[in-house]
């Protein structure tokens, strides 16, 4: 007669569209020894500070390749070194 009971989590999606800043992925540890459960969240990097990132890279790259197309290696040496007399 004895009673065993089932719990149950529940967790909301793991999606940039709920609305909130930060968002993670959560980890459930079920130890069969102890009988214990361990619930933890993995935060996940901020959303716009990553896509800032992304931007200011591709931005950078995309002068790295204009300025390497216009000038030849020796005039690009030679406009930074003048820049940094200056």
């Amino acid at each position: 007669n004895q009673k065993k009971f089932i719990y149950e989590i529940s967790v909301p999606t793991c999606s940039y569209r709920m609305g909130v800043q930060r968002i993670g992925y959560v980890v459930l540890l079920l130890d069969s020894e102890s009988k214990t459960a361990h619930l933890t969240i993995l935060s996940t990097p901020r959303r716009y500070l990553a896509l800032c990132l992304y931007l200011i890279y591709a931005i950078l790259g995309l002068i790295f390749v204009i300025l390497t197309s216009l000038f030849s290696r020796r005039n690009l040496i030679r406009l930074l070194m003048l820049s940094r007399l200056m």
